[in-house]
């Protein structure tokens, strides 16, 4: 399942830093047209992690998480600008990833986060009831 979440402008990003050769950091994004009273974070660790939209977790870890240009070309984290325009999607992680064991391995509490596993599918059922 992959659906298109919101548009988006970039804001200023936290700079990354590269701990342990990692690549860590939080990008800020900012809604534009219909959506231009949202705010949306975006943490990660090489890639996204953790979404949150005005400020509540919205789609975690195992869930992909993946930044697009308004062509549909994919936007690598050391690629991000300011003030590039975004769409931010997501896809549902493979079942093995959702159960018990694979949220240990890849669930926001094993980045040290402590917010409970939030699937695309709840994402999009808070956006249908947002446009309500």
């Amino acid at each position: 399942m992959t659906e298109s979440l919101r548009p988006t402008d970039m804001n200023d990003n936290e700079p990354p830093s590269t701990e342990k050769r990692y690549m860590i950091g939080t990008t800020y994004i900012k809604g534009v047209d219909e959506y231009k009273n949202d705010h949306r974070k975006i943490w990660f660790k090489n890639e996204n992690h953790i979404t949150w939209l005005n400020n509540k977790s919205f789609v975690t870890s195992p869930d992909l998480i993946s930044l697009m240009d308004p062509n549909g070309n994919p936007i690598t984290n050391n690629a991000l600008v300011k003030d590039l325009k975004v769409y931010v999607i997501g896809f549902k992680a493979h079942n093995i990833f959702r159960t018990e064991k694979g949220l240990e391995i890849l669930g926001p509490k094993h980045f040290g986060f402590n917010i409970e596993y939030a699937s695309i599918e709840n994402a999009i059922k808070k956006i249908e009831n947002y446009r309500l």
